[in-house]
């Protein structure tokens, strides 16, 4: 779904397709809400729940290549940092919303509750359009067609050595998040015999960890490129002590260094990227570049499937090493873009 919703975003508006993955996310939580009630089932839950994320998908992408666009006259990287804030915010306040709506009505209710939040979100982004009077004048091409839309972004990305070595680098990144988040439940109540309550408190403190990260980025003046060192270093150090699953204190440490500069790093990537790629191919270059980047999580999911958990010690450290080592080598090529 990434690169169709790249391909979209360079084709039409960004700012038409945000606001249709909204009101599209409405229509289907309300008409999927009536459908439950109805028809209570988990099956139609799922599809609701797929939906969502494929409209979600294209969202997230509209809303990318806009920033730089909406925000001119802030720093990138501020701006990049505020959205995943936002994001961050989003993904750890809508759980605890949605726990505290399941104590009180049924399941199937709290579907038709989340329609009033895209409701609530379009009008917000309707009132915003009215006081700025943004226009999204970007150069948009419908003639071109979708197979020459996959070529051309994927000339793109094979042209750029940039690109490609900093899609090794994030592939890396997400391959050891993918490992430790699919790990960390059996590891906190398996390996370390600790009540469940202890593995919703290490979501919890890795979730906060990010918001400080992401608050930090975007008040801060420091050169973008540090964003990406730091953040990947940190990242390798804190995937490595998760791998010392003997001493719960130390994993636990780990992983919340993981999980906070997990953000910083993406960060660099983001910005990396709206750099590179020339504006006319950002959307059907990002789409890939996504992509591309999100198979490592579940390659990491799949790997800690084939290993026990006495070997997630070794598997941790091999991937740290072998992180360590790529990024050493293609480090030197992606600091050296120039910051405009």
């Amino acid at each position: 779904m990434f690169p169709i919703a790249g391909i979209l975003c360079d084709k039409m508006s960004c700012l038409t397709l945000l606001r249709f993955s909204q009101i599209a996310r409405l229509i289907a939580a309300l008409l999927f809400s009536i459908i439950l009630i109805a028809f209570p089932s988990l099956w139609l839950l799922a599809i609701f729940s797929i939906v969502c994320g494929v409209l979600s998908t294209q969202g997230f992408i509209s809303r990318d290549i806009l920033l730089p666009y909406v925000f001119k006259d802030a720093p990138l990287e501020h701006s990049i940092a505020r959205a995943q804030l936002a994001d961050q915010v989003g993904m750890v306040s809508g759980p605890l919303l949605a726990g505290l709506l399941l104590t009180l009505v049924d399941w199937v209710y709290v579907a038709a509750f989340i329609s009033l939040f895209f409701l609530i979100s379009d009008a917000f982004l309707r009132r915003w359009l009215l006081k700025s009077n943004f226009k999204d004048d970007r150069d948009t091409d419908r003639s071109i067609s979708f197979s020459r839309s996959f070529t051309i972004a994927l000339g793109v990305i094979n042209s750029s050595t940039t690109l490609k070595k900093l899609i090794g680098v994030t592939f890396l990144s997400n391959l050891m998040l993918g490992i430790a988040l699919a790990s960390s439940a059996v590891v906190v109540t398996g390996a370390l015999g600790l009540p469940d309550f202890y593995y919703g408190f290490l979501q919890s403190i890795g979730a906060l960890a990010t918001i400080i990260i992401l608050m930090f980025i975007g008040l801060s003046s420091i050169n973008p490129h540090w964003f990406g060192f730091v953040g990947f270093v940190f990242m390798v150090c804190g995937f490595t002590l998760t791998g010392l699953i003997g001493n719960a204190f130390i994993y636990f440490f780990g992983f919340v260094v993981l999980i906070g500069f997990d953000k910083m790093f993406s960060v660099f990537v983001r910005y990396t990227r709206q750099q590179v790629v020339e504006r006319k191919d950002l959307g059907k270059a990002s789409g890939f570049i996504v992509l591309f980047n999100n198979i490592s999580q579940p390659i990491g999911g799949l790997i800690f499937g084939f290993v026990s958990l006495g070997g997630l010690s070794y598997v941790a450290w091999l991937v740290s090493l072998i992180s360590i080592m790529v990024f050493v080598v293609f480090w030197p090529s992606l600091k050296s873009i120039q910051v405009p």
